[in-house]
């Protein structure tokens, strides 16, 4: 998105503006430190609208396109890093549990609130064979 806003800046604003849009190069590092909020857009809009009267039309649409997908990213890498906090949760607690569980020490609705039917049968099953290698 970055460099097709560029592209379209070097052909509307690249000859009255060479130093901020006078090349791709210098255009996309121009809108990228504006979405960084190096510089502002009403200065970007400002500057712009003095060759050019359109440049709101230019300007405008990449602000929220591009705004847009920037809170986009933080919401995706905010939401993972919570997603993968939960499963390292969730792993610890079945760690701590199967701890218990073959030390014994375990409650029922711990296990009730850790293991899936089909765990719980080869549980049953390992158990049986722990109680029979006891017995022998």
């Amino acid at each position: 998105v970055i460099y097709i806003f560029a592209l379209l800046g070097v052909a509307i604003f690249g000859y009255d503006h060479p130093e901020t849009y006078g090349t791709v190069w210098a255009a996309m590092k121009s809108i990228s430190q504006s979405v960084l909020m190096e510089h502002t857009w009403s200065e970007q809009i400002a500057v712009l609208s003095k060759a050019n009267e359109y440049a709101l039309w230019y300007v405008l649409p990449m602000i929220i396109i591009l705004n847009f997908l920037m809170l986009h990213m933080v919401f995706g890498v905010v939401v993972t890093a919570l997603v993968h906090q939960r499963q390292e949760d969730e792993n610890d607690a079945k760690h701590e549990f199967l701890e218990k569980w073959i030390k014994n020490k375990h409650t029922p609705e711990e296990e009730a609130k850790h293991i899936s039917a089909d765990t719980k049968l080869l549980m049953h099953e390992m158990k049986k064979l722990r109680d029979q290698l006891m017995k022998k």
